[in-house]
C-alpha cells in the first residue's frame, strides 16, 4: 500500500503539507492573498521573447536557449555568476564559452511579506534584495513561467544594463609649459569654507557604485601617520568569481572585504594579490575621490574631494551594471549604514536612456522605495544620481501624433564589421495608453516589415516577414503598462551574430501611424550604438533612469575648467566648453511626466581627482595621458555628469554631518534653496540648471528633535480567569521624523491585578505593581515590545493602562497610552458563558411592560461537572428577570454546554430603553461568571490544525479543535471548472480524489478550497494549491 509520511509547520491560519509518493502527489498550502491567479502576470518585451526562445529552443534540441545572446542589453548569469560582457563586447566566442541560465529580474508585486518571499524562493528562485514592493532576483525561462503564476506578481521586468556617464573629451594639446592650476571646482561649491570650518564629512557615509576603487591610493587613508588606516568600510565586488566566494551577508553572489582586510592590505600597495578587485577603468576611483577624497597623494592636498573624512562603501558593478545590482547595492550600503548608526548617501554616475524617464521604471522606484516616501522619508539617506550626457546627442526624438498621421523617424545603420553582424541599437518608444498607435520598420533596401499594432509583436525567428533581406527585427508594441498607463514600443534590428542576415547599413525608418487616438511620442536609441537623424531631435527629456526618480536628487553639469597642464608639460584645452557655462552634454529635462530636472547642478568639465593605479595607456603618446596631471600617475581629469553628480553627493555628506537626521526632501530643500545664479542660468528653476549652481553652506542649529512613539496592545486570553495569569504584550513603535531615545515604558496595574514578571526585547525592566521598562533608544520605524503577565484576584472588567515616553518631543500624545479592558471570569477555569443578542432595546406602553428573551449560552469545559445555581441582573440594568428556561439547578456534564432562555421585562409606564451585554451574573459551583457579549469568533471556534493524509487516490480531511460543525472541500481546476464539492459533518472528512473520464487526474496545478464551519455558524476558509506530478 502507498502511504504517505507528512510534516506540517503552521504560520499564523496558513499550513503547509507536503506530501511524498512513489507517483508523486505533492500538496503545498498558500494564504488565499499569494494564490495562483486566472492571468499570468505580465512582463517585459525581452522576457517574453526569452520565454519563447526558451520553449521554441528546448522543443527543437532538448537543451535550453543560451540566455548570453542577451548579456549586452540585460543582466543574465550562469547559476549566481553574473555574465560580464556579452558578444558585442566580446565577441561570438563568449556563445560557446559561456551558458548562461538566468536572467536578472526586478518584480513588483502587490505587496511583500515573509510569505510571498518564502514562495518566491520556493520555486528555486534566488532572491537578492527587497525595496518597498520590488524584489530583485534571478530566475531561469521556466522559473519565470510559473513566478507569472503567483497572484500577488503585478509585473516582471527584465534587469536592463546601464553606461557610466562620463563623456569623451575632445581637446587640443600645445607643448608650452605653464603652472599647473589649483583645484578649481571644490571652492566653487563652497565647500572650501565648510572644511576650513571643520565640516568635512565626519561620520557620514558616501556611498559609491561603479567601477570599482583603488583602495591602495592614498586619497582613501585616514591621515594618520602610518598612513595605513583606510576610510573605506567595505568593497562589494558584485562580479568577482576570484577566489573563496565571500558575498554580503544577504547576498549569493559577488566577494565583499571588511575594512580590516582592506588595510590588511595595505602593506602590499600597489602589487596587491590579497584583494584582487581593481578599476581599470579609473571610473569609479575618480568619482570617489570627487566627492570624499582627501587629497594626500600630493603634497598640500591640491586636489581634495568634496568630503575628505567621510567614510566610503565601494560596490563594484560594472562592467556588467544591472538595474537589479544597482537597487542590491545601494540596499548594502543602507543596511551597513543603518548598523554603524551613521548617514549615508549614495552616488550613482551611472545610468541609462531605456525607460519611460518618468519615475516609474523599475529602478526609478526601486530607489525611490528606499528613502521612504514624501510624507514619510528614510531620515539620513539620499541618493545622488547624474542627468546624463545626451544633450548634445541626437538620442531623443518627440512629436505630437493625431488621429491618422503618420511620422517617419530615422537613424543611420554605419558600415563595418561592428555593426553589420550585431545590429542596431535598442531604440524604445513611448506613447498614451488611451491611443493606438501603429510601428512599422522599413530597411534600407526597402523591406517592410508591420504594422505592429498595439498588443503585437514581430520576431524574425518566429514570423517569416521580419527575417528580411537587410537583417532580422524585432518589434514590440505593448499593453498599458501598469505603473504609468502608457504603452511601450520596442524595436532593435540584429544582425548575423544571431544567425539574421547581416544588418544592412544605411537609412533605416521606423514609422508611426495614429489609428486611433492622439498624443505625444516619445522615442531614444538607448545606449548610443546608433543616434537619430536631425528630423525630430530634442534636447528636452533626455535626463535618464535613474536621474528621472521623484526622490532621488539628479546633478546637471556647468563647466569649471577648461584648460590644464598634462604631466608631460603640455597645456591642454578641452573644445567646445565655456566656463561656468552648462556643459553642452548636459541633459535636460523636464520628465516625460512634467517634472523639472535635473534638480541641480555642479562642476563636471575636466574635473580633477584621483587616477587608478589600475588604468593602462597613460603614457605621453597615449590619447590618455593628455589627461593625466601628475608625473607619478596619481590624480587626471574627466568630464561628464559622472563628474557633476559627486560634487552634490560630498556636499550631501557636509549636509548631513550637521544634521544626520535629514531627509531625502529636506537636503533637496537645502540645496535648491541655497543654489546659485547668475547670468548663464536664467531664471531659475528650469529644466537646464534646475535651482541653478551647487552652493554650501553652514546650517544653523537643527530645530528640536521629534519623535512620534505610538504603543498598542493584546491580552492572552481574551477573557481571563480569577488566578490564572493574564499576559499582556504591548507594541511600541517609533514613527518618526527623528530617532527617539531614552524610550520609557511605564505601567502601573490597577487593583485586582497582582504582578508576576515583566521581560522586553531591549533594555530592562523593573519594579512589581509600578513596572517601568528602560527600552533605550529607537531608530525611525523600529519596535520595541513588552511582555507583562499578571495574576487577576477580582473577577469583572479589569482596565489597565500602560505609556511609553521619550527625550524628544513627540508631535502627537494621543497615542502615548494603550488602554487593554479584559473581562476576567469568577474561578471558574475552563467555564465561559457568551449571551445573544448583543444588546436590546425595550419600549414599554403605559399599561404594558416590554419584555425581551436573552439567550445565555454556557460551556463547560472545566473537567468537572457544574450546576448552575442563580442568573441574576447585573446592577444597573433597566429590566428584571421573569423568567428562566430550563430551570436553575441544571447541571452541565464536562465538555458540553447549556442554553438558558432568559424572559427579561422592564414595567408598563417607563421610558424606553436599551441594555448591552454583559447583561448577568452567573452563579456555579466554582463561582460567578459575567457574560460577555458576543465571544470572538476564533474563541468560539479554537479553530487548532488541519491536518491531510493521502492513501494511493483518498484523502483524509481532518479539522482539529473545538465548536467544529462540519468541513467542507472543492476542487477547482486553474480554469475555475468545478471537479469535486464534498461536505461531512463533524470534523472529519474523507473522500476519494475524482477520475476525470476514468483516469486519476493528470499532472498540473489545481486549487483546493478548505471550509471548516463552526456550532454557530462561524467559518474559516483556506485556498490551497494542489500540484499533480507523476
Amino acid at each position: 500500500m502507498n502511504s504517505l509520511k507528512y510534516q506540517s509547520r503552521k504560520f499564523s491560519r496558513v499550513w503547509w503539507i507536503m506530501a511524498l509518493l512513489p507517483t508523486v502527489l505533492l500538496l503545498i498550502s498558500y494564504s488565499s492573498q499569494s494564490q495562483i491567479s486566472d492571468t499570468l502576470a505580465p512582463v517585459d518585451p525581452l522576457l517574453q521573447l526569452i520565454m519563447q526562445l526558451d520553449e521554441k529552443t528546448l522543443n527543437e534540441t532538448g537543451q535550453p536557449f543560451n540566455l548570453t545572446h542577451f548579456a549586452d542589453i540585460i543582466g543574465v548569469r550562469v547559476a549566481n555568476r553574473p555574465v560580464l560582457q556579452g558578444p558585442r563586447e566580446a565577441g561570438l566566442a563568449v556563445l560557446q564559452q559561456t551558458v548562461a541560465d538566468r536572467v536578472e529580474v526586478i518584480i513588483t508585486l502587490v505587496n511583500v511579506d515573509d510569505l510571498i518571499v518564502q514562495q518566491i524562493r520556493d520555486l528555486g528562485i534566488s532572491v537578492g534584495s527587497i525595496a518597498g514592493n520590488l524584489i530583485t532576483a534571478w530566475v531561469t525561462p521556466g522559473q519565470l513561467r510559473n513566478l507569472r503564476m503567483i497572484s500577488n506578481v503585478i509585473h516582471i521586468s527584465a534587469s536592463y544594463r546601464v553606461n557610466k556617464l562620463d563623456k569623451e573629451a575632445r581637446v587640443n594639446i600645445r607643448s608650452n609649459r605653464v603652472k599647473p592650476e589649483d583645484e578649481i571646482s571644490v571652492p566653487d561649491t563652497n565647500a572650501s569654507s565648510l572644511q576650513a570650518a571643520g565640516i568635512r564629512g565626519q561620520n557620514v557615509i558616501v556611498g559609491v557604485i561603479d567601477t570599482g576603487i583603488d583602495f591602495c591610493h592614498r586619497d582613501f587613508r585616514s591621515g594618520d601617520s602610518t598612513q595605513m588606516k583606510t576610510r573605506i568600510i567595505s568593497i562589494w565586488d558584485q562580479n568577482t568569481d576570484n577566489g573563496p566566494s565571500n558575498p554580503p551577508s544577504g547576498f549569493n553572489y559577488g566577494q565583499e572585504w571588511a575594512q580590516s582586510q582592506i588595510e590588511a592590505a595595505l602593506t602590499s600597495c600597489p602589487n596587491v594579490t590579497a584583494i584582487p578587485e581593481k578599476d581599470e577603468i579609473g571610473h569609479g576611483t575618480h568619482v570617489a575621490s570627487t566627492s570624499a577624497g582627501n587629497g594626500s597623494a600630493l603634497t598640500g592636498n591640491t586636489y581634495i574631494g568634496m568630503a575628505p573624512e567621510a567614510n566610503i562603501i565601494a560596490v563594484k558593478c560594472f562592467p556588467d551594471c544591472t538595474d537589479a545590482k544597482i537597487i542590491d547595492g545601494a540596499n548594502y550600503i543602507f543596511n551597513k549604514a543603518n548598523n554603524l548608526g551613521k548617514a549615508a548617501v549614495i552616488n550613482l554616475s551611472l545610468g541609462s536612456q531605456f525607460g519611460p524617464h518618468d519615475g516609474t521604471s523599475d529602478l526609478d522606484r526601486g530607489l525611490d522605495a528606499l528613502l521612504g516616501s514624501e510624507t514619510s522619508p528614510n531620515r539620513g539617506r539620499a541618493i545622488v544620481a547624474a542627468a546624463g550626457n545626451s544633450g548634445d546627442s541626437h538620442t531623443h526624438v518627440q512629436t505630437d501624433l493625431n488621429a491618422g498621421n503618420t511620422v517617419d523617424f530615422t537613424f543611420s545603420q554605419p558600415s563595418g564589421n561592428g555593426y553589420q553582424v550585431y545590429g542596431s541599437d535598442l531604440f524604445d518608444f513611448w506613447y498614451p495608453g488611451a491611443a493606438q498607435f501603429c510601428a512599422t520598420v522599413i530597411s534600407p533596401n526597402g523591406s517592410t516589415v508591420g504594422p505592429v499594432c498595439a498588443g503585437q509583436q514581430k520576431y524574425w525567428k518566429q514570423d517569416a516577414d521580419a527575417n528580411t533581406p537587410d537583417g532580422g527585427l524585432l518589434i514590440t508594441n505593448e499593453t498599458p503598462s501598469p505603473f504609468n498607463g502608457d504603452r511601450q514600443v520596442v524595436v532593435l534590428v540584429f544582425g548575423t551574430s544571431e544567425g539574421a542576415k547581416a544588418a544592412a547599413p544605411g537609412i533605416w525608418t521606423i514609422r508611426f501611424n495614429a489609428m486611433q487616438g492622439s498624443g505625444r511620442l516619445d522615442g531614444w536609441a538607448t545606449s548610443g550604438a546608433n543616434e537619430f537623424d536631425p528630423t525630430f531631435v530634442s534636447a528636452d527629456t533626455t535626463v535618464g533612469s535613474p536621474g528621472s526618480a521623484k526622490r532621488v536628487i539628479t546633478a546637471g553639469a556647468y563647466s569649471t575648467r577648461t584648460t590644464w597642464t598634462d604631466k608631460c608639460g603640455r597645456t591642454v584645452s578641452v573644445v567646445g566648453e565655456t566656463l561656468q557655462a552648462l556643459a553642452t552634454f548636459s541633459s535636460r529635462g523636464p520628465t516625460r511626466d512634467g517634472r523639472i530636472k535635473p534638480d541641480i547642478a555642479a562642476p563636471g568639465t575636466m574635473i580633477a581627482a584621483a587616477l587608478s593605479k589600475d588604468v593602462s595607456g597613460i603614457g605621453c603618446k597615449d590619447p590618455l595621458g593628455a589627461l593625466v596631471l601628475t608625473p607619478d600617475n596619481t590624480y587626471w581629469v574627466l568630464q561628464g555628469t559622472s563628474m557633476a553628480s559627486p560634487h552634490v553627493t560630498g556636499g550631501v555628506a557636509l549636509l548631513f554631518q550637521q544634521n544626520p537626521n535629514l531627509s531625502w526632501n529636506e537636503i533637496k530643500e537645502i540645496l535648491q534653496s541655497n543654489a546659485h545664479t547668475d547670468s548663464n542660468t536664467d531664471s531659475t528653476p528650469n529644466n537646464e540648471w534646475g535651482a541653478g549652481k551647487l552652493r554650501l553652506v553652514m546650517l544653523g542649529a537643527p530645530s528640536p528633535s521629534t519623535a512620534d512613539l505610538s504603543i498598542t496592545g493584546s491580552t492572552n486570553p481574551k477573557i481571563g480567569s480569577v488566578g490564572s495569569n493574564l499576559t499582556y504584550t504591548f507594541s511600541i513603535t517609533n514613527n518618526g521624523p527623528d530617532a527617539a531615545t531614552n524610550v520609557t515604558f511605564t505601567d502601573v496595574l490597577p487593583a485586582g491585578l497582582n504582578f508576576v514578571s515583566a521581560v522586553t526585547g531591549q533594555g530592562n525592566c523593573t519594579g512589581t505593581n509600578s513596572v517601568t521598562c528602560n527600552l533605550n533608544n529607537l531608530a525611525i520605524g523600529a519596535n520595541a515590545t513588552v511582555t507583562l503577565v499578571a495574576v487577576p484576584t477580582v473577577s469583572g472588567n479589569i482596565s489597565n493602562t500602560a505609556n511609553v515616553i521619550a527625550t524628544e518631543t513627540d508631535p502627537n500624545s494621543t497615542n502615548n497610552a494603550a488602554m487593554l479592558n479584559t473581562n476576567v471570569n469568577g474561578p471558574c477555569q475552563g467555564v465561559t458563558a457568551s449571551s445573544s443578542p448583543p444588546s436590546v432595546t425595550y419600549t414599554p406602553a403605559r399599561r404594558r411592560a416590554a419584555r425581551q428573551v436573552i439567550t445565555v449560552t454556557i460551556i463547560n469545559n472545566s473537567g468537572t461537572p457544574m450546576t448552575v445555581t442563580q442568573i441574576s441582573a447585573k446592577p444597573g440594568q433597566p429590566f428584571t428577570i421573569v423568567g428562566i428556561s430550563p430551570a436553575l439547578g441544571k447541571t452541565i456534564p464536562n465538555g458540553k454546554k447549556q442554553k438558558f432562555s432568559v424572559k427579561t421585562q422592564r414595567a408598563a409606564g417607563l421610558p424606553a430603553a436599551s441594555a448591552v451585554a454583559p447583561y448577568f451574573n452567573i452563579v456555579l459551583t466554582c463561582g460567578t461568571l459575567t457574560t460577555a457579549s458576543i465571544l470572538l469568533p476564533l474563541e468560539m471556534f479554537n479553530l487548532q490544525g488541519i491536518a491531510v493524509q493521502l492513501q494511493r487516490d483518498e484523502l483524509h480531511l481532518q479539522a482539529s479543535g473545538t465548536g467544529i460543525r462540519s468541513v467542507q472541500l472543492q476542487l477547482f481546476d486553474l480554469n475555475g471548472h468545478s471537479i469535486m464539492d464534498k461536505t461531512g459533518d463533524g470534523s472529519a472528512l474523507s473522500l476519494m480524489v475524482p477520475r476525470v473520464r476514468g483516469k486519476p487526474l493528470s499532472n498540473g496545478l489545481y486549487l483546493y478550497v478548505v471550509s471548516v464551519r463552526g456550532l454557530k455558524g462561524e467559518m474559516i476558509r483556506e485556498v490551497r494549491k494542489l500540484i499533480v506530478l507523476r
